[in-house]
């Protein structure tokens, strides 16, 4: 998680490229989008390595694709909203491209409202094509 002290919105994302299997935790640094708003912005970014992610397993998301990811990440950010007080709920927005696109698409459609703001780059609509 990435923010500067007293900083009021959180941003989110699962991962760089958005498929099954791949990871956006890691220990390198890199300079990206995130880090641009998290330093230059009132953002706070968070990175999340769900089930189905690089070493989480694919068990949890054979024949369940957009189950458990987008279940997790609602979770985890009730979680923060609820133990760091400085995130305003209000805030909230959720971006994916890709694979990444399509999970993003997916919890703004969960009935879950916790996220206020969406963005689905190149999401996936089409399964036969993925």
């Amino acid at each position: 998680m990435l923010c500067q002290p007293g900083h009021m919105i959180t941003k989110w994302t699962k991962n760089k490229n958005g498929k099954p299997g791949s990871s956006s935790v890691s220990d390198e640094f890199e300079i990206d989008w995130g880090t641009y708003m998290s330093s230059h912005n009132d953002v706070v970014y968070v990175k999340l390595d769900v089930r189905g992610s690089k070493g989480q397993g694919k068990k949890a998301i054979y024949r369940h694709i957009g189950g458990v990811e987008v279940q997790d990440q609602i979770a985890v950010l009730r979680h923060l909203l609820d133990n760091l007080k400085f995130l305003d709920e209000t805030r909230v927005a959720v971006w994916g491209w890709g694979y990444g696109g399509y999970v993003a698409t997916m919890i703004l459609g969960s009935q879950q409202d916790v996220f206020k703001c969406g963005i689905s780059v190149s999401p996936i609509t089409d399964w036969l094509l993925y």
